[in-house]
């Protein structure tokens, strides 16, 4: 997390947003990241136990994403969000 990066966290909606301008949404089935460049819906699963935890397959996606967006830059931030409101995140 950057400095001068904060988060919000919209707890009935299982929903983060950032002061950079993205959002992360949780789903059944999914996450969804949304920016200006516009959204990308990335595969994942609750995992048992308690809290918020989600298995992220980040593994088959291609290296560059829907608006030219790097892989990496997406996972970091949704590490960065994860991290910064207590939820638990596992990348595959």
């Amino acid at each position: 997390m950057t400095a001068s990066e904060r988060f919000k966290k919209h707890w009935f909606l299982d929903r983060v947003i950032s002061s950079r301008g993205y959002t992360i949404t949780l789903r059944r089935d999914v996450v969804e990241y949304k920016d200006r460049a516009g959204g990308i819906t990335l595969p994942a699963e609750w995992a048992p136990g308690r809290g918020t935890w989600i298995l992220l397959f980040a593994a088959g996606l291609p290296e560059v994403l829907p608006g030219s967006r790097a892989k990496s830059e997406v996972v970091d931030d949704i590490v960065r969000a994860f991290d910064a409101v207590g939820w638990r995140l596992s990348v595959r």
